[in-house]
């Protein structure tokens, strides 16, 4: 398994423009939706909670060809050698790093990476839900790599903006979402993204389906709340 016949695990809805921007982080979004022509294409993301980091660097692949994207929560248990051939891409995304720190086969291979990928001028981004400081390595020099670049906070969204997330998440699909049905998915949804747009993605099946408007009598009983 290489990069050549290593399945691009990015989601269709994973773009730029499906992601609610708030002020914190536009100066971040406007850099990724620039990599390629960024002098420094070394970026290492992370972020404590459920604030878009995988849809981000999902987005990244959407908008650059010879791209691919790797979330190590789903690829740590393959040999470290998928990665043999990657730094031919003009992008390499690694997600959930942490998952395979400690392994010292994974962290030599992930080390000589980041080399061959500086020597081919491409970019690497790298996610994380710690910052590089606090992440544990066997291999020192690996160590020193994950701190090469740009690093970055993804911050998280208060209500109003997770309100207005999946009010643009609903527009992208055609679904018109008034504030009264929004705050009610609010008070009774989990809180984090994820699982608001987990909501979204329900209600839209069963309405089509159904061939129901999505209203809060027709919220209440999918989920019975």
């Amino acid at each position: 398994v290489n990069a050549s016949n290593l399945e691009n695990d990015i989601g269709n809805e994973s773009t730029f423009d499906s992601f609610y921007v708030i002020q914190e982080n536009s100066e971040l979004i406007n850099s990724l939706k620039k990599i390629e022509q960024q002098k420094e294409k070394f970026y290492f993301l992370w972020s404590e909670q459920t604030s878009g980091k995988s849809h981000l660097l999902q987005a990244i692949c959407h908008n650059v060809e010879a791209s691919v994207y790797i979330p190590l929560k789903k690829f740590s248990a393959y040999p470290p050698e998928i990665l043999d051939g990657m730094e031919l891409l003009s992008i390499v995304c690694i997600d959930d790093i942490e998952e395979v720190l400690g392994n010292i086969h994974w962290e030599t291979k992930l080390f000589h990476l980041f080399n061959l990928i500086r020597e081919q001028g491409h970019g690497l981004v790298i996610g994380s839900s710690t910052p590089p400081k606090g992440l544990k390595t066997e291999l020192p020099d690996l160590d020193s790599r994950l701190k090469w670049g740009i690093t970055y906070q993804l911050h998280g969204m208060d209500d109003k903006a997770k309100a207005e997330a999946l009010r643009m998440r609903a527009e992208l699909r055609g679904i018109l979402l008034n504030n009264e049905i929004l705050n009610y998915i609010l008070l009774r949804s989990e809180r984090d993204t994820r699982a608001l747009f987990q909501v979204l993605d329900k209600l839209d099946d069963l309405s089509l389906t159904e061939k129901r408007k999505i209203t809060i009598p027709f919220i209440k009983s999918t989920f019975n709340w």
